[in-house]
């Protein structure tokens, strides 16, 4: 009885380990081209997991960051001072422009009147001596509040042979027309963009500072 028990059992080993046999190789046929890295990547995804492709090298990744030098350590015109309390004082000459002095070849050959004239700054200001009577000034200021529009201060100025600042000091534009002129500029200005507007108040502050 013991012996024929132990048969049975011997016989079904055999029949499990054939089936486990039979398994591997179907499996073995379905898929022959299975390496180690592709098994790996497949229980990867069986167990819920994902791979990414590193695009740095390991090396440069261990790599600490390099400092930057210093220039005084490679400054060949820097002078080092050794200090009593340890420390070291390192001058360096600030990079400037050549001087005429030593770059100049003859010195002393150049003489003022050879070196050339200085031009004179153009000035566009207009200087008359003429002296406007008494009527004269009076039909400037008629002809003035008559048409500010057509006798204007240049026109005025023509005319009478003066300045048109003096003009605008003894014949001023009727108040109606210093408004319109006034309302332009407004309407001017407000087409101007971010950038001009900053820039004319920053030079309103600087003359504000003169």
């Amino acid at each position: 009885m013991p012996s024929s028990i132990a048969r049975q059992g011997t016989k079904a080993i055999h029949s499990i380990t054939r089936s486990s046999s039979a398994c591997t190789s179907s499996n073995a046929i379905r898929s022959p081209c299975l390496t180690p890295s592709s098994s790996r990547m497949t229980c990867d995804m069986m167990m819920g997991q994902s791979r990414s492709l590193s695009t740095t090298s390991a090396l440069s990744r261990n790599t600490p960051a390099r400092r930057p030098k210093d220039p005084l350590d490679f400054a060949p015109n820097a002078v080092r001072h050794a200090l009593p309390s340890g420390e070291t004082l390192i001058v360096r000459p600030p990079p400037t422009v050549a001087s005429p002095r030593y770059t100049t070849i003859d010195q002393g050959d150049i003489s003022p009147e050879q070196l050339p004239l200085i031009q004179r700054r153009k000035t566009h200001a207009y200087e008359s001596n003429k002296r406007l009577s008494a009527e004269e000034i009076a039909e400037m200021q008629r002809l003035r509040q008559s048409n500010p529009d057509v006798h204007t201060a240049l026109q005025l100025a023509k005319q009478f042979g003066c300045s048109a600042t003096f003009v605008r000091i003894v014949a001023p534009a009727p108040k109606q027309r210093r408004e319109a002129h006034l309302e332009q500029t407004v309407v001017q200005r407000s087409t101007w963009g971010q950038n001009k507007t900053m820039q004319r108040e920053l030079r309103k502050e600087r003359r504000s500072l003169w």
